[in-house]
């Protein structure tokens, strides 16, 4: 399911793409041995985004995040510019409903890292 972003929020700000390598996790198991498993199987395109709202914006887009996207686990379309044009895409919280805030001059400056799923 792909989910829109609200009209009524300000769009990010957004760095340039990069590749995030595959990662790993490492269990210990009972016998003390680590046993590696590969967490995601190919480099993933990803980009930084960072959002200023008021206090109300930011309450909005908390209840988006946690009720539209499913505590930020689902698929969502975000317009942004790209050099000169608008273009849309699919993106997705990296790790999932992941992001940062700070209170700064009477804003909530939000900050995530998006995986982008596809270019629409």
């Amino acid at each position: 399911m792909i989910v829109g972003y609200p009209v009524n929020l300000p769009h990010p700000t957004m760095g340039e793409p990069y590749t995030a390598d595959p990662r790993n996790q490492v269990t210990i198991m009972s016998t003390g041995r680590p046993r590696t498993r590969r967490m995601d199987p190919f480099p993933l395109e990803v980009v930084d985004a960072r959002w200023a709202f008021k206090d109300d914006e930011f309450e909005l887009f908390e209840r988006w995040v946690r009720v539209n996207l499913v505590a930020g686990t689902l698929t969502f379309e975000l317009q942004g510019a790209v050099d000169t044009d608008f273009i849309t895409r699919k993106y997705a919280f990296f790790p999932a409903g992941d992001y940062a805030f700070t209170n700064e001059d009477n804003f909530v400056l939000v900050t995530a890292t998006l995986e982008i799923m596809e270019h629409v």
